[in-house]
């Protein structure tokens, strides 16, 4: 962020948003413009604010302050870029400056239904913030055209869930039964058909599957609940058999963790298409699963 400029050392070679000649001037510039850009939004969505971290309550966690501030800063970039001079306004003035393109990240969030709220409330992590940041400048983009911070349209473009049918069927309808079918199918060869469930598969597998099947009272074998994770476990059991043709090319040289860790991140964006509700596949991610389909398919089928 871009408040307080950039330093070398102590020395200040790059001044912010907030800067002023001495100390006590940045302090002072920066209570008002905080204070009156809080106050505004403790004025605009009362319910939100006065809930805290509570229930119902988001704006004022810290993720949604955090978010707020980054969104500020990046309307601060905005109209730096379109002539204002801020160290020609206080504290307050400029947040007068930037109050109305805050009122539509407060109507964002008065808005919010209770599972949007809900989601916003479950991000966490060190991407978090970014994702919400993400959901006020969109917000703000919507009714002020020319504000378009860099990696928006991008944002835009992923979260309009684009890729979220294209990755179900390269993902559920290819890799998924191809990833079962090949592993099952090599233990079988292996261990014979009487003996490969009990020899080829982890039983710490084994049992998982097993309860599994029990919970949902069903009659159907017990191999038909492996998930992608147990993959990982039974390859590297049946390393000879698996290790080579399940390496991702690049890491035939790494230990086994990191040969398969494609498994890994296969894993979270099969959460997304199968809940494209929760969170949508980026495009990044769909070109992850195009070149993993591309080694994956001939390789294991060799």
């Amino acid at each position: 962020m871009n408040y307080f400029g950039k330093f070398k050392g102590d020395r200040l070679f790059v001044p912010g948003y907030l800067t002023e000649e001495s100390h006590q001037g940045t302090l002072e510039k920066s209570i008002k413009f905080f204070n009156s850009v809080f106050q505004m939004i403790e004025r605009e969505a009362p319910k939100q604010w006065n809930a805290g971290n509570g229930e119902g309550g988001f704006i004022a966690m810290n993720i949604g302050v955090s978010a707020t501030m980054k969104a500020l800063d990046s309307i601060l970039e905005y109209l730096v870029c379109n002539g204002l001079n801020p160290h020609d306004h206080s504290g307050d003035v400029l947040a007068e400056k930037v109050a109305p393109y805050l009122e539509p990240i407060i109507h964002f969030v008065n808005n919010l239904s209770p599972d949007g709220l809900k989601k916003l409330r479950s991000l966490f992590g060190s991407g978090a913030t970014e994702k919400v940041l993400r959901e006020f400048q969109f917000a703000v983009h919507d009714q002020f055209e020319d504000y378009d911070p860099d990696g928006l349209q991008q944002w835009i473009k992923e979260s309009s869930g684009q890729f979220n049918d294209k990755s179900y069927d390269l993902g559920y309808h290819k890799i998924e039964p191809f990833l079962h079918g090949y592993i099952c199918s090599a233990l079988r060869k292996e261990f014979g058909e009487k003996n490969w469930w009990a020899q080829g598969v982890p039983k710490k597998i084994q049992k998982e599957c097993s309860l599994l099947r029990i919970d949902q009272g069903s009659s159907e074998p017990e191999w038909r609940y492996l998930t992608t994770i147990s993959y990982g476990e039974i390859i590297k059991q049946n390393w000879m058999l698996f290790g080579e043709p399940m390496t991702e090319p690049g890491k035939e040289s790494a230990a086994k963790d990191k040969r398969i860790g494609w498994l890994n991140k296969f894993n979270s964006i099969r959460q997304k298409y199968s809940h494209p509700q929760r969170e949508s596949v980026s495009e990044e991610e769909y070109d992850f699963l195009v070149e993993l389909w591309g080694w994956l398919e001939p390789n294991g089928g060799e």
